[in-house]
């Protein structure tokens, strides 16, 4: 009855049985999605890449991967940066300019920050265009294609953009078994 008077323009029932239904339908419906790592197709590479900003640390990370899965080479790097999104396109420009420098072309780039991701594939933020132009110019020299990926399939940068907390200097892998 209370309710009914609060909220005019609602109808509640007139039970509390009926108040409870209604509640009850209110509920959200869970939804599951499916999230895994996709091999690439043959002769293509793959760069995840993505950032950490937290706790006055900035690090940046990734992993460059053959189109069947194995590790080429991984990373994990503090870095200097003003935002989130800057950091996720410098994590992203460490990959494809490392690529570039090592004769890979037709490179797959995935990361999680869809806020980048759109700024490469149609507008930029005039606080990351010089990163994002330079991403765009080595992307065209590489036959590089960019996507969203969720972050429960970039959890491996994920971690190494976060171990940069525990670094000072620079660090690289290349197999699977040096990763922390």
């Amino acid at each position: 009855m209370m309710m009914g008077r609060t909220f005019k323009n609602y109808n509640f029932g007139n039970s509390w049985l009926e108040l409870c239904e209604l509640v009850e339908g209110l509920k959200p419906t869970p939804r599951w999605k499916i999230v895994k790592w996709l091999r690439q197709l043959e002769n293509r590479v793959k760069i995840n890449s993505d950032s950490s900003f937290a706790e006055g640390k900035v690090g940046i990370g990734g992993v460059v991967r053959y189109h069947t899965g194995g590790m080429i080479m991984a990373y994990s790097i503090p870095i200097v940066c003003s935002s989130n999104n800057l950091a996720e396109a410098q994590a992203a420009l460490f990959g494809v300019q490392w690529c570039m420098h090592h004769g890979y072309i037709n490179c797959d780039l995935a990361m999680d920050s869809l806020v980048v991701v759109e700024m490469l594939n149609h507008s930029t933020n005039l606080k990351v265009k010089e990163s994002i132009d330079a991403l765009r110019q080595i992307m065209i020299q590489l036959n590089c294609i960019v996507s969203h990926c969720f972050k429960e399939a970039n959890q491996t940068v994920d971690s190494l953009a976060k171990f940069v907390a525990n670094l000072v200097d620079p660090c690289m892998y290349f197999d699977w078994q040096s990763l922390p």
